[in-house]
């Protein structure tokens, strides 16, 4: 992420920047304490940093810290609640006017110390940020305006010449349009032009307008409908807008003798929930039906959106927030009876003139999970299309035809232009532009609302909203109050929505533990929010990667919540985007947190009373890459017991101080083709890495046969047919928020149209693009694939005539028999298995053979024994080595020990083994049933009956993509050639993974994509793409290493054999290159793989002590306590910090990095003496740079505690040091320790 602002460097080299946990001790150094302790007290620079809601540093050209600045919402008056502070300062102000003189018996003295006494001052943005002068344009602004728009779009100049302005000015006046410009110094240097004639067809049949009422003012017999038809507002508004608190006086009596049957009812559904809920933290509940103190919502789909009963129930926990079945990876469009456009109000007020009775679909991930996603390609027909509704009123909106600024004009500005604009055009209250999607975003847009296309078209085009009182309007934010409750109706009108308003009643009037709060513009309400109490956070912390956005040490002080609420649900018109995080910061302001969470496991339903408009300006938080796999530590026990009974549920996290961040969206079309490991860890990367807190991505789509590469009621024996990965379980795919972000499209890529860039898919389907990736790999694929384009029956002519059409080659169509498994997906897999315990059930004689030479077969073979299939009944047959003697003849494993280990496992279950056979032919029956499979060695003929056959034999890319591919003109040479940033020959379209090679001029065979981790490929193209989007980042070239000879050293090689086979292989510089693991064990070996890279000293002098025979379990070793640092997920962050520090106390000088290499440049020097080496050492263990790590570690733990409970946090030295003196077990301990290490060093 970017600290930076995008300023332009000021005087001096000046420039500012967000201040980061980092700078505090180069802030405490400039700091004037004399002069800020008698105004702030003294504080503490690290709780300002992350506490305030702007915290900023001005550096210089060195990038140097020279000044800080913190900002909060509130003063800073210690007896002042900062949620009632406008009120403290409101009637402070007038209190000499309203109190009466003789109300004291004692005067208090006057105080005439000006040092003691507290002034409040104020600061207008107008007197810091000089506003430009803003005018209609004249013909005398010609030349500079053209000159203005010359430099973004010459195209202009081109196709009307240089005096097109003057034209439009003075020749055509009668047309509608308007032209205002910025004014400096009587010269134009910014200009607008507005124009009223809109083709709304266009745009009501290419984009989702139907919220803003198709940009039309509504006529009179419109507002009369809604008023009709708005039943909430009958049932909830009437009642308060009649003089009544609530309209439980009217309903409670009808309601009354139907709450014991209910309650029963509900009381049975819950105690079923319970019996199969996955969720075990829940909060106590207390149900009390006779005077509503405690509303409970059902659980609806969206198709049952309408109750006609009351639900009782407690405030949410999060056993309420999540459901068993959560999923469904279709994007679908919302119902067309939520979220319409309220009542018709006046310009005075939020939405004049627009009502609205179709869908409201407005962000990609405004409400929940069935708004439609942003995105400008075409989707699969998996929705039945719908005509678009059309509206008969008045035009209500005008464009922006052109805009631009002087280079030397700051684009800020345009906000003024776009206040000028509404002014101008007073009896409009849209303003719409549009932006070519390849375009970067610009300053301006960030006051506009996005409008994502229809289902089906296709738009080179992104389209922005903006209105009128989201531009000019003065917004505000209260606690919500009774009277609310009549445009609360009106807003929730077609979303049904009665248990939201249930609940917000119950908060205001019966003062539960839930905080309502809403938006206002003027007088008009726009939002509403309700905020409950957080459960389970150090769960949270622990599960997803939570402490990356936020620092923990700094909210321990807030109590059990740690400063952190958690949205139960939030609804704001789409058209006030631009202040989403605006509201967001005052509802923490109020409820005193400094966070807000918010929890969702819901992906294939609507539920109104659990809705969050806020989702698309919050922080999507990942799962944590490291497993819990530690049972020693009692905590960590808990967590672990914990996430294996949860079901999986995404969470979105916005801090205080990111509120103040404005976001960038990018509408660049992004395609991604196949859903591998390579993919998911592109989509990771781009869409939440680190960047997410300012970056969206509006248009991004994934195409792939069977969509996210994870089942909705998927099994775990299903999971053990595949290798396994963390970042590809289930549970963690599960817990990223994918489907909100990006949409899905089954199906296959089956042509390619690098001209007008868009592919073609297999439902007939076109899907535009601007860039294009081919992610997919390779899948196992049909005993004959490609057989009719690579083996063709037919001889070719010697002469054909070009004037005689010839119909392209086309792949045929394998059919695979029923009972034979080419296992890919997980569908594929639980196909497969289901088939199989039919075996079971029918209580059968069966044979079950497996054919291959990978690591997959070996796979499916456990998962056979898994599910207590007879032994044998199973039959495999493994083709190695390979038929061709040109292929490598080295084993699958690459080691012999495993190689006799796995053998020899066969060979002790009995399960029937042929080697160096290779399939021929499968023999089918009537029924297209295979019955018997044909194989052949170099010697031997071998039939084998069959029942069920796993086919793990040849990998290929799909058939269909293969030919798209080779049609399109991309070059392919035994996979699709690539760059080193992977594009292909066309700049549009990138490519990784197994299925992709270098060209042969880079002469890198051996660094192919298929000889490493598909998910560090994935992350490493992510990056790429993420910065080259991201409008604030600039590339910082470093200096490349050069290697000046290519000789291999050999290293060290270390085994041990308890617990199972570890291997770990040293270079000779003692770096961990080669890790090997086999075991009956069901230990976390991504853990394992965490080691691969670092240093022999860093784990724990491991070649030590084998050397020293002290160590003969490599596992219990790695799985000790101390090793639980290098598992966790921000340890490369530990070691990346600790080689820029500083010695300590110090601001310059050089770092630990910087001064190893100057000590190793200092050894290697042919005069350098053997005696002056052994001085280095005590006098290095002296410097301050050991002070200074030892700080940073210390700290560093301090901030993972909640993975890391098991290493000496500083609070518990005390106890440490009086049980190790005075506990005879610990001090016999510490002894033993000292004696080891004695012995050792």
């Amino acid at each position: 992420m970017s600290i930076f602002f995008d300023f332009k460097v000021g005087l001096n080299g000046r420039r500012f920047r967000r201040a980061v946990d980092g700078d505090k001790c180069d802030i405490e150094v400039i700091i004037e304490h004399k002069y800020t302790e008698k105004l702030f007290g003294k504080p503490d620079i690290g709780t300002l940093i992350e506490l305030s809601t702007l915290s900023i540093c001005m550096i210089n050209e060195n990038k140097e810290v020279i000044g800080f600045m913190a900002l909060c919402d509130h003063p800073n008056i210690p007896g002042v609640d900062p949620s009632d502070w406008e009120v403290w300062l409101h009637w402070t102000s007038r209190y000499l006017t309203f109190k009466k003189h003789n109300i004291y018996k004692y005067k208090p003295k006057f105080c005439n110390d000006s040092e003691n006494t507290m002034y409040f001052y104020t600061a207008l943005r107008n007197e810091f940020c000089a506003k430009l002068k803003i005018r209609r344009a004249v013909e005398e602004d010609n030349d500079d305006i053209v000159r203005i728009l010359a430099k973004k779009c010459p195209r202009l100049h081109e196709l009307y010449g240089e005096f097109y302005i003057s034209e439009i000015i003075g020749r055509h006046p009668e047309t509608d349009r308007q032209i205002i410009v910025a004014d400096q110094h009587d010269q134009a240097v910014g200009v607008m032009c507005l124009n009223s004639e809109i083709n709304y067809d266009m745009l009501q049949n290419t984009y989702e307008v139907d919220p803003f009422h198709g940009l039309k003012k509504a006529t009179p017999l419109e507002k009369e409908r809604y008023k009709r038809t708005n039943t909430l507002l009958h049932t909830f508004g009437e009642p308060i807008m009649n003089g009544k608190w609530s309209p439980f006086d009217e309903i409670k009596r009808k309601r009354n003798l139907k709450i014991r049957d209910e309650t029963e009812s509900i009381a049975k559904q819950d105690k079923a929930k319970k019996s199969h809920s996955k969720v075990n933290f829940v909060r106590n509940i207390t149900t009390q039906s006779d005077d509503y103190k405690h509303q409970y919502s059902e659980d609806y789909s969206e198709r049952e959106l309408r109750s006609s009963n009351i639900s009782l129930n407690v405030s949410q926990s999060v056993a309420n927030i999540l459901e068993e079945e959560p999923f469904d990876y279709e994007i679908v469009n919302i119902d067309k009876r939520l979220l319409t456009v309220p009542e018709v109000l006046s310009c005075d007020f939020l939405l004049p003139n627009t009502e609205n009775m179709g869908p409201r679909r407005s962000r990609a991930i405004e409400i929940q999970e069935t708004i439609k996603r942003r995105s400008s390609i075409l989707k699969a027909k998996t929705i039945e299309e719908t005509k678009s509704q059309k509206y008969s009123g008045d035009p209500n909106a005008f464009m922006i035809e052109l805009f631009g600024f002087r280079e030397d004009i700051d684009d800020r500005q345009g906000f003024h232009l776009l206040e000028a604009a509404f002014e101008i055009m007073k009896e409009y209250d849209y303003c719409i532009i549009r932006v070519p999607c390849k375009d970067r975003s610009f300053h301006l847009l960030q006051h506009f609302c996005f409008v994502p296309p229809k289902n089906n078209i296709s738009s080179d085009y992104a389209l922005y909203v903006a209105h009128r009182s989201s531009v000019l309007g003065k917004l505000r934010v209260r606690r919500a109050e009774i009277m609310d409750i009549p445009q609360i109706a009106q807003l929730l009108k077609s979303l049904d929505n009665k248990e939201t308003l249930w609940t917000i009643e119950n908060t205001i009037l019966l003062k539960n533990k839930l905080q309502c709060y809403v938006l206002l513009t003027s007088t008009t309400l726009v939002g509403i929010g309700i905020i409950e109490q957080p459960e389970q956070i150090d769960f949270i912390r622990a599960k997803f990667n939570l402490d990356a956005h936020r620092l923990h040490k700094y909210y321990a002080s807030e109590g059990y919540n740690c400063g952190i609420s958690t949205l139960k649900a939030v609804l704001v018109y789409p058209v006030f985007e631009a202040h989403f995080r605006f509201f967001a910061r005052e509802m923490m302001r109020f409820s005193g947190s400094y966070s807000i969470l918010w929890l969702t496991a819901y992906r294939n339903k609507w539920l109104t009373h659990k809705a969050n408009s806020l989702v698309g300006s919050m922080i999507p938080l990942l799962p944590r890459k490291s497993e819990i796999d530690c049972t020693s530590i009692g905590e960590l026990r808990r967590i672990r017991k914990l996430s294996k009974t949860v079901i999986a549920f995404s969470s979105w996290f916005l801090s205080k101080k990111l509120t103040s961040i404005p976001q960038i969206n990018v509408d660049t079309r992004l395609v991604i083709v196949g859903a591998s490991r390579t993919a998911m860890a592109f989509l990771n990367t781009l869409l939440f890495s680190d960047s997410c807190s300012y970056l969206l991505f509006t248009n991004v789509t994934l195409i792939s046969p069977n969509g996210l590469p994870y089942n909705k009621r998927s099994k775990p024996i299903s999971e053990m047919m595949f290798k396994k990965y963390r970042t590809n379980s289930e549970k963690f795919l599960k817990s990223v928020p994918y489907t909100y972000y990006v949409n899905i499209i089954q199906a296959t890529m089956v042509e390619i149209n690098k001209r007008e860039k868009y592919i073609t898919l297999s439902n007939k389907e076109r899907c535009a693009y601007d860039m294009l990736f081919l992610l997919f790999g390779k899948q196992f694929q049909h005993p004959d694939y490609l057989k009719s384009v690579f083996q063709r029956s037919d001889k070719m002519s010697q002469y054909t005539r070009l004037d005689v059409p010839k119909a392209s080659l086309k792949p045929v169509i394998n059919y695979t028999p029923t009972n034979v498994f080419i296992v890919n997906t997980l569908t594929d897999a639980n196909r497969a298995l289901n088939f199989v315990k039919a075996f079971k059930w029918n209580d059968m004689d069966y044979d079950i053979i497996v054919y291959g030479a990978t690591k997959h077969a070996y796979c499916c073979l456990a998962t056979l024994v898994e599910m207590k299939i007879p032994v044998e009944n199973i039959i495999f047959v493994e083709p190695f080595p390979h038929e061709n003697i040109r292929k490598t003849r080295v084993s699958y494993f690459c080691n012999v020990y495993i190689d006799k280990s796995v053998t020899e496992v066969l060979k002790n279950l009995r399960i029937k083994a042929y080697r160096s056979y290779y399939f021929q032919n499968w023999v089918t029956d009537s029924d297209n049933f295979v019955t018997h499979v044909d194989f052949l060695s170099h010697h031997h003929f071998l039939r084998l009956k069959c029942s069920a056959f796993f086919y793990y034999g040849f990998r290929g890319v799909n058939k269909q993509a293969f030919i798209a591919i080779h049609k399109s003109g991309i070059a392919y040479d035994g996979g699709i050639l690539i760059d080193h940033e992977f594009r292909t020959k066309d700049h549009s379209i990138y490519a990784a993974g197994p299925a992709t090679r270098y060209y042969r001029k880079y002469y890198a065979d051996n660094k192919r994509h298929k000889y490493y981790d598909a998910y560090e490929i994935g992350s490493k193209l992510g990056y790429l793409i993420r910065n080259q989007l991201d409008p604030l980042f600039t590339e910082v070239k470093q200096e490349q290493e050069k290697y000046t000879n290519n000789s291999v050293k050999s290293g060290l090689v270390m085994e041990t054999f308890k617990e199972g086979y570890f291997k770990l292989h040293l270079t000779n510089d003692f770096i961990v290159d080669g890790i090997t693991c086999l075991t009956p064990q069901s230990y976390s070996l991504d853990n394992f793989t965490k080691l691969y890279g670092l240093s022999a000293t860093v784990l724990n002098n491991v070649h030590l002590r084998y050397t020293a025979k002290k160590l003969d379990n490599f596992y219990k070793f790695f799985r000790a306590p101390w090793a639980y640092f290098i598992y966790h997920d921000q340890s490369k962050e530990l070691f990346a910090m600790a080689k820029e520090l500083l010695p300590k106390g110090q601001r310059q000088g050089d770092t630990l990095a910087e001064a190893m290499r100057n000590i190793g440049g200092k050894l290697s020097h042919p005069s350098f003496k053997f005696q002056t080496g052994l001085k280095i050492k005590p006098s290095f263990e002296k410097s301050p740079h050991v002070e200074a790590i030892t700080d940073y570690v210390i700290e560093w733990l301090s901030e993972h505690d909640v993975l890391l409970p098991m290493y000496l946090q500083p609070w518990q030295v005390t106890q440490y040091g009086h049980d190790t003196n005075y506990n005879p077990a610990l001090g016999k301990k510490k002894n033993s320790i000292a004696k080891l290490l004695s012995n050792i060093f």
